[in-house]
């Protein structure tokens, strides 16, 4: 099991579901079923198969389909690749840059115009 740092505004969702969005019921669990009897999940597949059914209505068709948007996401919005390496659980920094591709659309916006007009 990793240990990973809870941003401050997914502890204030936390709070928020705790006291205003989460069912009624004895389970100690976080997460509860969305319908009755509402209990928490029942170990890891069930979680898995959640999130599986979350990315595939989102659009995205496989892990690295969504590993890649993740990455690159995080990237544009500036965390650095350690970062999103520790995340992805990678091992490796050559693995996460495979990810975490450069948007070459962006790039061009910082290049300077050579001589003759083209960039």
């Amino acid at each position: 099991m990793a240990i990973m740092p809870l941003p401050p505004d997914v502890g204030a969702a936390i709070a928020n579901y705790l006291q205003d969005g989460r069912p009624r019921s004895d389970s100690r669990s976080l997460i509860l079923l969305a319908v009755a009897p509402y209990a928490g999940f029942k170990g890891a597949p069930a979680v898995q198969t959640v999130a599986r059914k979350a990315i595939r209505h989102a659009g995205i068709t496989g892990l690295h389909a969504f590993c890649h948007s993740l990455a690159t996401g995080l990237l544009r919005s500036g965390a650095p690749l350690t970062e999103i390496g520790q995340l992805l659980r990678h091992e490796q920094p050559d693995t996460t840059r495979i990810y975490a591709k450069v948007d070459i659309g962006n790039l061009h916006t910082l290049s300077q115009t050579w001589l003759g007009g083209a960039q």
